[in-house]
């Protein structure tokens, strides 16, 4: 009775030393099952990014997929249980990343857990879920450094040229008014114009908002082409 006793209270130890590594991992870690439901002992990572309640959950509930990528995620849940295909072959099907109400930019990847003295048939897999937020920042403002880098370039060797783009721009904007109402497609053309020229140079915060006015047009959304414009200034 003794022995059991103290089999039980290592078994107990064993579990905390385990939790608390997992509750330590710099990744979120929760495991799921063939139906894509997430089992208790979630650590502590994954609850901090998903929200303490999500275990008994599916998975593509905590990731908001919509209907079409639901489809796919339980289809590639399908493909790994059946297992005619590796998992290492599957692994990249599944849903890659997150981002998070608060802006937060989270990797997702998987790993398999075999079903006791088989390596191929699967039981449960493993999700981890790392946070990459400052990564892709840092990514994104190197981006946008190198696209000033390049814009300064290309007016330094075109001066002249930029300053008549620029002139164009503003003429356009004051004919705004006048052509939105006589010719749609031509204002189309006007900003598809300005668009190629800005891209020329590399400024690709200006043709973002040229894409916005140009799909707006496309749709005759009025009010929506009015905002953009607006934006554009």
């Amino acid at each position: 009775m003794l022995k059991l006793k103290l089999n039980e209270n290592n078994l107990k130890e064993e579990k905390k030393k385990l939790d608390d590594i997992l509750d330590n991992l710099a990744q979120g870690f929760m495991i799921i099952d063939r139906f894509g439901v997430i089992q208790e002992g979630a650590s502590r990572g994954a609850k901090e990014i998903f929200g303490n309640e999500i275990e008994t959950k599916n998975l593509s509930a905590i990731l908001n997929l919509d209907n079409s990528k639901e489809k796919i995620f339980f289809k590639w849940l399908t493909n790994i249980w059946r297992g005619l295909l590796s998992f290492n072959d599957l692994r990249p099907l599944g849903p890659q990343s997150f981002e998070t109400k608060n802006g937060r930019y989270i990797k997702l990847d998987y790993r398999p857990v075999y079903e006791e003295n088989s390596k191929n048939k699967i039981d449960k897999v493993i999700c981890l879920a790392t946070d990459k937020t400052d990564e892709i920042k840092l990514e994104r403002q190197l981006e946008i450094d190198k696209q000033h880098a390049s814009f300064i370039t290309n007016c330094l060797q075109n001066p002249v040229e930029f300053v008549d783009l620029m002139d164009e721009s503003y003429e356009l904007l004051e004919a705004y008014s006048e052509l939105k109402e006589l010719d749609l497609g031509g204002l189309f053309r006007h900003f598809h114009t300005l668009k190629a020229r800005y891209g020329q140079f590399g400024v690709r915060e200006l043709t973002y908002y040229i894409d916005k006015i140009e799909s707006a047009i496309e749709n005759s959304e009025l009010e929506e082409v009015d905002k953009s414009v607006y934006d554009f200034r």
